[in-house]
C-alpha cells in the first residue's frame, strides 16, 4: 500500500494466483467481514501520511475475489512508522515498480518532492485568485478571524492551538482533538437565509463605542458597532462616527437596521430617526437655560470649576442627580 500510494496508485487482488491470471477465489469470508475500523487502525499505526484505500468484493465465474484500491497520495512520500516483521522497516519509504515493491531510490524521491512542491505552488495560486475574486476566504491563525469579501466569521481562539481540518474521507490521526470536517465546498447561504442567520462576534460594549469615538479610532466592522447601539437603551450614542466609516447609503442602513428583529424597537427606531434627520441632539433651549446662556456669553456667570460650582447651576429638581 505504501509503495502504490507513493507511485501512481494501484490495486491489491485477493483470490488471484500470484504471478498469473488464474481466478482461484477466496477460501473464506475474512475479506468481506473485515471491520473497516480495524484496517484503518493498522494503517494509522504503520504509515504516515495514511494512504486512502477502498475495499470491494467481486464475483468472477462464481468465485469471489477481493480488491483493495490504493490511491496516489497527494502528500507523498508515505513513510513507515515502525518495523513489521521483515517487510516493513521503520523510517523507510517504499515505491512500487513493475512486479515488485522496494525502498525508494534518490531520483524517485526527488521526483515526488518536486511534484509536491509544484502542486503546492499551483494550489496557492488558485487560492489567492479565489480570495482576490471574493470566492475564497483567509483565516488569521492569531485571531481566529476568517475573512472573505462577502462575509466573515470568528473561530474561538481557545480552539486554534489544537484545531485540525480533516477533509471527508481522511483518517483523523489525533483522537479527541477538536476537528473541523470539510465536506465538499462551502456554499454561501441564500439572501433569504442571511436575514435570519447572524454571525456571533465578541460583545461590543457601550464603553468601546464611546472610547473609539473619543479617540477617533477606525474599527474593522463599523456596521457591527452600529448594530450594537441598536441593542442598548441609550439615546445619544455616537452613531455618526461609525456611519461615516461605511460606504452604505442612509436608505440601505435604515433597511439593514429594520432587519434586526431581536433588538429593542425603541433603541433601533431612535437610530433610524437620527439617520433620517427627524431627531437631533441639537436643540434651542428656552426658559432658564436660555437666560443662563445669555449670562455666560458676556461673562456674568463664570465657568464652573468643580462640582460645587456646577451644583449651583442645576435646577432644584436635579440637584440630587449626577449630570454629565
Amino acid at each position: 500500500m505504501a509503495g502504490l500510494a507513493n507511485n501512481k496508485c494501484g490495486h491489491l487482488l485477493f483470490g488471484i494466483r500470484d504471478g498469473g491470471t488464474v481466478v482461484e477465489g477466496m477460501s473464506d469470508d475474512k475479506f468481506e467481514i473485515l471491520d473497516p475500523a480495524l484496517l484503518s487502525s493498522h494503517l494509522v499505526s504503520c504509515l504516515d501520511p495514511v494512504p486512502r484505500v477502498a475495499r470491494v468484493s467481486h464475483t468472477i465465474g462464481r468465485k469471489k475475489i477481493g480488491v483493495i484500491h490504493v490511491e496516489k497520495h497527494e502528500r507523498a512520500p508515505v513513510i513507515a512508522l515502525k518495523n513489521v516483521g521483515s517487510d516493513l522497516r521503520e523510517g523507510a519509504i517504499y515505491f512500487r515498480h513493475v512486479g515488485e515493491t522496494r525502498q525508494i531510490k534518490p531520483g524517485e524521491l526527488r521526483a515526488i518532492i518536486e511534484a509536491r512542491e509544484a502542486r503546492a505552488v499551483a494550489e496557492f495560486g488558485k487560492r489567492m485568485i479565489r480570495v482576490a475574486s471574493g470566492a475564497g476566504a483567509t483565516i488569521d491563525l492569531d485571531t481566529g478571524e476568517v475573512l472573505g469579501r462577502t462575509g466573515s466569521f470568528v473561530i474561538d481562539k481557545k480552539l486554534l492551538p489544537s484545531i485540525q481540518f480533516v477533509r471527508e474521507g481522511d483518517f483523523s490521526q489525533t483522537k479527541g482533538a477538536p476537528t473541523l470536517r470539510l465536506v465538499g465546498d462551502v456554499q454561501p447561504i441564500s439572501a433569504a437565509d442571511r436575514e435570519t442567520v447572524r454571525v456571533v462576534r465578541d460583545a461590543i460594549t457601550p464603553h468601546a463605542i464611546v472610547e473609539n469615538f473619543l479617540l477617533n479610532n477606525r474599527v474593522n466592522e463599523p456596521l457591527a458597532y452600529l448594530h450594537a447601539q441598536a441593542y442598548y437603551p441609550r439615546k445619544w450614542m455616537p452613531i455618526w462616527h461609525d456611519v461615516h466609516q461605511l460606504s452604505m447609503s442612509v436608505d440601505d442602513l435604515v433597511e439593514d437596521l429594520r432587519s434586526l428583529a431581536a433588538c429593542p424597537p425603541t433603541s433601533r427606531d431612535a437610530i433610524v430617526q437620527r439617520l433620517r434627520g427627524t431627531q437631533s441632539a441639537f436643540a434651542i433651549y428656552t426658559g432658564k437655560p436660555k437666560s443662563m446662556l445669555a449670562a455666560f456669553r458676556p461673562g456674568k456667570i463664570s465657568v464652573p470649576k468643580d462640582d460645587a460650582d456646577l451644583r449651583k447651576l442645576r435646577p432644584p429638581t436635579q440637584r440630587g442627580r449626577v449630570q454629565s
